[in-house]
């Protein structure tokens, strides 16, 4: 045990000595204007937001390699949008700050995204237009293929292949809120739930829902990257979270104030 203990002690000076001499020869050398940190608020419906976004900066800059900050805790849904875009790469940090340290350590270009001068009452279309990206690819842009467990997970949640409503009532802190639903004692119930760490695990039990009810939270941008705004589900936003900010929706939504 105690050579097993001073085995890992040498490796972690070791990492630490080789990190400073690589910051120290950062000094020295010229930025890497081919690798781009960027710095998104951090939210999971954030990133779902800055899709379309990330999509346009990843071809008009084709020559770079761009870098894209996210929570551990999202890393999984951020890696499979991700995915088909050769040149963006999740980057799991805690904090903006650790982003930003990270650009001085790896001698990189930063770009942010909406973390200053963002209009609060319309801030996914800021996002766009502080980058020159056309708003409306915030959707054209958003197909995601479904996750490795979507099939699997209506399967799961819906066994018998009944009809059924949808009810995103937990928000991103973990509590949950009571919301005001009509009767839907002949429909089968099913709360969207941590089951899976992919939001795109959802998207089939979002394709085959009869009603979907959601607050404010990562999940509405998540079925309007999803459903077609042609859509003839029926959608309620329960808008029970008291918040000042306010973003954009394409789709027929119905609101029910709280």
């Amino acid at each position: 045990m105690e050579l097993s203990n001073r085995v890992e002690k040498i490796r972690k000076m070791l990492f630490k000595d080789s990190n400073f001499k690589l910051a120290l020869k950062n000094l020295f050398c010229p930025k890497r204007n081919n690798h781009i940190i960027l710095e998104p608020h951090m939210g999971l419906g954030d990133a779902l937001i800055n899709l379309g976004l990330i999509k346009t900066l990843a071809r008009r800059y084709s020559h770079c390699s761009f870098y894209y900050a996210c929570l551990p805790i999202y890393y999984h849904s951020v890696a499979w949008m991700l995915q088909d875009i050769d040149n963006v790469f999740p980057l799991v940090v805690s904090s903006g700050r650790e982003a930003r340290q990270y650009t001085q350590f790896k001698n990189a270009q930063y770009l942010s995204i909406g973390v200053t001068n963002v209009d609060i009452k319309k801030f996914d279309l800021s996002f766009y237009d502080q980058h020159q990206v056309p708003f409306h690819y915030r959707w054209e842009l958003s197909d995601t293929p479904a996750g490795s467990r979507s099939e699997d997970l209506l399967r799961q949640l819906n066994p018998k292949n009944q009809k059924f409503i949808l009810i995103c009532r937990k928000d991103s802190s973990g509590q949950l809120h009571n919301l005001n639903l009509a009767s839907t004692s002949n429909l089968l119930t099913i709360e969207v739930t941590p089951i899976t760490n992919n939001i795109f695990d959802w998207v089939h039990l979002v394709l085959g829902a009869l009603e979907i009810h959601t607050i404010d939270t990562a999940f509405i941008h998540f079925v309007e990257n999803t459903l077609h705004a042609d859509t003839r589900q029926k959608l309620f936003f329960h808008r029970i979270r008291q918040s000042p900010t306010e973003f954009t929706r394409r789709l027929p939504w119905q609101e029910i104030k709280y």
